[in-house]
């Protein structure tokens, strides 16, 4: 039973990461091929959501789903790695985080 009950905690573990700094004209294939080798989860087309400023234009911000501790752990170590000539913020987040920061846009 303890068992059973460590692997139910684990199933609702969130493993979220915001990158910042990105081009503006990123796009989820750009952020997928930055995040190369780890499992997004739901994909690149469900699992990756960028943010908008107030203007309704691209932040240079998004947040990524992973299926993984180890993923989080491997999109931590691309921390100030580039698309384009830009460096990418990565810092791990959390599922409120992800939440107000999409539900600010609506």
């Amino acid at each position: 039973k303890q068992w059973y009950q460590r692997r139910v905690r684990v199933a609702e573990e969130f493993f979220i990461v915001k990158l910042a700094g990105l081009p503006f004209s990123a796009t989820t294939d750009d952020v997928a091929r930055f995040l190369a080798g780890l499992d997004i989860k739901g994909g690149r087309h469900n699992g990756i959501h960028f943010t908008k400023d107030r203007s309704n234009r691209p932040s240079g911000e998004c947040y990524v789903e992973l299926m993984s501790s180890q993923d989080l752990s491997s999109a931590m170590m691309k921390d100030r790695d580039y698309i384009g000539n830009r460096w990418i913020s990565v810092s791990s987040s959390t599922m409120e985080t992800h939440t107000d920061a999409i539900r600010a846009m609506i």
